[in-house]
């Protein structure tokens, strides 16, 4: 049986992530569950409070590729940055429950 958790949303946001390592998150110590959504038609790279690095780290493919940072699986409270090896900028959305 799942753990019933009682969660409470922050404002969901949205940043463009650049080919320069990006914050897409800031860090959090109340933070419990962050889902980072990569919208863009470029494969994105995420990094856990260090500098996002392209082709390297965790990778989130394009058109809805999902990264899920919660108790159950594997959890942090650091600063998620991000990047991606196409050209401009490319958006990722962000939903952090607390």
């Amino acid at each position: 049986m799942a753990k019933e958790r009682n969660l409470r949303g922050l404002i969901p946001g949205g940043v463009d992530v650049a080919v320069t390592s990006t914050v897409i998150v800031p860090a959090n110590n109340s933070r419990r569950v962050l889902i980072v959504v990569n919208g863009s038609d470029t494969d994105m790279y995420f990094a856990v409070g260090q500098t996002a690095v392209a082709l390297a780290g965790l990778y989130v493919k394009a058109n809805g590729g999902t990264l899920v940072l919660d108790e159950a699986d594997f959890y942090s409270t650091q600063a998620v940055n991000g990047v991606h090896s196409g050209t401009g900028t490319k958006r990722a959305t962000f939903q952090e429950f607390i």
